[in-house]
C-alpha cells in the first residue's frame, strides 16, 4: 500500500457500495437508479432479468484467452488476481449475470457517456449536480505512477480514474481522465471540451484494458474537437 497500483474490478465495488448504503440508507443499485438512471433517462440494468434478457447481446468470448502465467511472480499480486474463483468460476455464468449489485451493469455506450459526461462537464450535467468541482478535481491527484502490479504496464492513476500515458497517439488538452475494460470497453472523460467519450461491445478482443477499435474512434474524435 502507498508504493505501486495493482489494479483488481472486484476490490473496490463492496468498499465503496457500503458507503453508499451508510449514506445515503438506500443500496447502491438503487442510490444510482435514483439519482442517476431515472432523472437521465438511461437505459441501464443492474442485472440481466427476464423481462430484459431478449435485448442482451450475448458475450463473443476472446479466442484463446487463456493467460500464460509462467512469466508471472508465483506469489505476486497478479497471479491471486487472474487466478480468483471470482474472476476464474463466477464472471459469465448465468447466476452471475442475474445478480443485481454494482458490478454487474448492461447497458449500451449511449447510456455510459451520458452517466460519465457528469464528470466531464464539471460535476453537472443537463441542470443536475451530482459533484461539487472539488471533488471533480480530487480525480486528477497522482496516486501511483508506474508499472501496475496487476496490468503489468504503465499506469498513472488520480482518484476513480486513470490519465493518459505516453502511448496516446493523440491526448486532448486538458484535464483527461478514462477507463476501461477487459475484452475492449472504454470511457474518456475530456474535462476541456467538456465531452465523453464511451465505447462498448459485444465481441471481446484479448486486451485487459481497451484495444485499437475504441483507440480509432476516439483519436478520429479528438481531432474533430481540436481541428
Amino acid at each position: 500500500p502507498g508504493t505501486a497500483s495493482g489494479y483488481h474490478l472486484v476490490s473496490y465495488n463492496h468498499l465503496v457500495g457500503e458507503i453508499v448504503r451508510r449514506v445515503s440508507g438506500i443500496t447502491p443499485v438503487d442510490f444510482f437508479n435514483q439519482e442517476i438512471a431515472i432523472p437521465f433517462g438511461l437505459d441501464y440494468q443492474f442485472g440481466v432479468t427476464d423481462s430484459i434478457a431478449h435485448r442482451v447481446s450475448p458475450m463473443v468470448p476472446i479466442k484463446d484467452a487463456a493467460l500464460d502465467m509462467s512469466a508471472i511472480d508465483p506469489a505476486g499480486v497478479a497471479v491471486k488476481t487472474f487466478l480468483g474463483p471470482f474472476l476464474t468460476d463466477a464472471v459469465g455464468q448465468p447466476h452471475f449475470q442475474a445478480f443485481p449489485f454494482t458490478m454487474n451493469g448492461t447497458t449500451n455506450a449511449r447510456s455510459i457517456a451520458t452517466a460519465q459526461a457528469v464528470v466531464s462537464h464539471g460535476g453537472e450535467f443537463r441542470g443536475r449536480r451530482l459533484l461539487k468541482e472539488s471533488t471533480i478535481d480530487l480525480i486528477f491527484e497522482q496516486q501511483s505512477n508506474g508499472i501496475d502490479l496487476v496490468l503489468g504496464m504503465q499506469m498513472e492513476f488520480g482518484i476513480g480514474y486513470a490519465m493518459p500515458t505516453d502511448d496516446w497517439a493523440i491526448i486532448p488538452k486538458g484535464r483527461t481522465c478514462w477507463w476501461a475494460g477487459y475484452g475492449g470497453s472504454r470511457i474518456v472523460n475530456m474535462l476541456e471540451h467538456r465531452a465523453t467519450f464511451a465505447y462498448a461491445m459485444n465481441t471481446m478482443q484479448a486486451s485487459i484494458i481497451g484495444d485499437p477499435r475504441s483507440f480509432d474512434m476516439f483519436n478520429a474524435i479528438v481531432e474533430v474537437l481540436e481541428a
